[in-house]
């Protein structure tokens, strides 16, 4: 597993939330800020929005570190106003390739879709932290992606 915090909220005007409904079973492809692309898929109920995508961490020790971010069995619950959001701490995980140790991983999602449920905007934030090494490697990444398929 891989930490990965989002948040993205509605596109806003005077403060009102804008969003709408996915296309449900829709695929959708895109580019994140960190200029990867981003597949990513409405299941055929409507209900969660499933995604990946490489995502680049800067770590405490100056390092940087790639690795994907998937969210697909564990994934943002959709919303009937079509926004999502998904927040999940991973105690005592595993080590993972680059940070051989124990250690937790705070995940943060957010989002929405707009034009119809065609697009869809959300914003990921992830934070690692190394148990014995005090390792801690933090990314926060958004993205946009249009529907390619419904």
């Amino acid at each position: 597993m891989w930490v990965g915090v989002v948040a993205a909220g509605a596109m806003t005007v005077s403060g009102i939330a804008l969003a709408d409904a996915p296309l449900k079973g829709a695929r959708y492809t895109g580019h994140t800020s960190q200029h990867r692309k981003v597949s990513a898929r409405v299941t055929g109920d409507g209900r969660t929005f499933q995604f990946r995508f490489n995502q680049i961490s800067t770590c405490n020790n100056g390092h940087r570190r790639i690795a994907e971010a998937k969210y697909l069995h564990q994934a943002p619950t959709i919303r009937a106003d079509g926004t999502f959001s998904y927040h999940k701490v991973y105690k005592d995980a595993p080590g993972i390739p680059g940070l051989n140790e124990v250690h937790t991983e705070d995940q943060t999602v957010t989002g929405a879709f707009s034009d119809g449920g065609r697009r869809v905007e959300a914003t990921v934030k992830e934070t690692v932290t190394a148990r014995k090494s005090g390792l801690i490697c933090r990314s926060r990444v958004t993205f946009s992606a249009k529907a390619a398929s419904a």
